[in-house]
């Protein structure tokens, strides 16, 4: 999941005894006094609500994006006005003064990704004295720099809220392609305040397809890759474990191999899912909650913002292993040239189906040059396979992010090509070096192809 936030902030887990900020980009609504009105402009991303939870503090992020213009490092003072948590959290920090309830802060804004700053300016909160379940409040975010405007934000804090832990997934092997495996998703309100209906995420690996589709669920496909989205209105009390009324079914397609279900599951309507658009709505019936376990009454009000533990609290994963098979194979190539002369061999490796294969960081080829021969170039992805031994380099086969944006999938007919470049610095008939896998993989059926020569002259 990972081009786009697929349920908390990145590095979010709130608590009840403590819960802290780092502000990265950090900024507010006036301009500095040297801002020009064509002065570059930084603007403060959404910020997340924050939940404060009875466990140990955690970090959240709030990051700024370049508007107008270009920035590099920029020398900023943060300002975060705290009055408005008044009776709901109190507030430290070590790298802020706070003083009359401003925290004040001089901060390097660095660049990180394009587009984007970073800083590091830390907060930490805790519930205040006598703060009661679902008391809420707000903070805002000012800034300034000289020849930068900043725009800065808001955001709030509730004291607790619900906390829905899924239960683990089952591991299934050997699954007969054109079969269905059913994974039931199971979860339990373990969080100080009834939960607001519940919405579960659901994803699974290319080869694999979600069977049924529901009124009350949304789809998208991200290349090959299949989602979920479904929602259930109502409410989950304290303690309450529920269950999804029927199982998550997957069909087992002709290209899966290894793969997996990923289910995330959040309050409903929980503000900190930003997942991406070009959803659909299933047509089929109603997907309902059933309860395994009756919860308990409370007087504290129900919440829509999590309260997380650790960052994949609420997230569970299941491994799907097919009985399938993927040809994977190498080409090697033929090239001449004189005495001294420079020449390029092009070389590749190719997945010749019919399952897609997961990237684990073995799949690859190596590259060993003819005798009489240097490489004086290598491709982007290659280097030394021991750098001790001169002329022999490794090569990572890639993913195709397009079919897969996670990054973990080389698919079916996918192949990739490295051109190195070689001296010739002795002519030899037929000098013969090789192209050969990484290793051997227990789904490849063929060896045949798993070695290929490259000749020269």
């Amino acid at each position: 999941m990972r081009a786009t936030s697929l349920v908390k902030r990145a590095a979010t887990a709130f608590t009840a005894a403590a819960a802290v900020i780092a502000v990265g980009f950090l900024g507010g609504p006036e301009a500095s006094a040297a801002a020009a009105a064509t002065a570059p402009v930084l603007s403060l991303d959404p910020v997340g609500p924050i939940a404060l939870g009875p466990a140990t503090p955690a970090r959240t992020f709030l990051m700024f994006h370049v508007t107008t213009g270009t920035v590099a490092n920029v020398s900023a003072t943060v300002k975060i006005d705290l009055r408005g948590l008044t009776g709901v959290a109190e507030v430290t920090s070590t790298s802020c003064t706070v003083s009359r309830q401003i925290a004040t802060c001089t901060e390097i804004l660095m660049s990180g990704r394009p587009g984007y700053l970073a800083g590091g300016v830390s907060m930490t909160l805790s519930p205040a004295k006598g703060a009661k379940l679902g008391a809420t409040g707000s903070y805002t975010v000012t800034g300034s720099a000289a020849d930068v405007r900043i725009v800065g934000g808001s955001g709030s804090v509730t004291v607790g809220g619900p906390e829905l832990r899924l239960a683990p997934f089952v591991r299934y092997t050997n699954l007969r392609v054109g079969s269905t495996v059913s994974e039931q998703v199971r979860f339990t309100n373990v969080g100080n305040r009834p939960s607001a209906g519940a919405q579960v995420l659901l994803t699974t690996a290319p080869g694999f397809a979600f069977d049924t589709h529901y009124r009350n669920c949304s789809y998208l496909m991200t290349g090959a890759v299949p989602w979920a989205f479904c929602r259930f209105p109502g409410t989950i009390r304290l303690g309450e474990s529920v269950a999804l009324a029927a199982p998550v079914t997957l069909r087992v397609g002709s290209q899966a191999l290894y793969g997996g279900l990923r289910a995330y599951v959040m309050p409903l309507g929980d503000p900190e899912w930003n997942g991406p658009g070009g959803w659909r709505q299933g047509t089929g019936g109603v997907l309902g909650l059933k309860v395994l376990k009756a919860g308990r009454a409370s007087s504290a009000p129900a919440g829509r913002v999590e309260v997380y533990q650790t960052f994949d609290n609420g997230a569970q994963n299941v491994q799907l292993i097919a009985r399938n098979t993927a040809d994977l194979g190498v080409w090697g190539a033929t090239a001449s040239g004189g005495r001294g002369s420079t020449v390029p061999v092009t070389v590749g490796i190719y997945n010749h189906g019919p399952a897609d294969i997961y990237s684990d960081g073995s799949l690859g080829l190596v590259f060993a040059a003819p005798p009489g021969t240097t490489v004086v170039k290598a491709p982007w992805g290659c280097g030394l396979a021991d750098t001790s031994v001169p002329n022999v380099y490794a090569c990572q086969f890639t993913p195709d992010y397009a079919a897969d944006p996670t990054g973990s999938t080389i698919m079916n007919g996918a192949k990739q090509s490295y051109t190195f470049r070689l001296r010739i610095d002795k002519v030899i008939r037929h000098a013969t070096g090789g192209v050969s896998l990484f290793s051997w993989h227990p789904f490849d059926p063929n060896p045949r192809n798993d070695h290929a020569s490259v000749v020269l002259n």
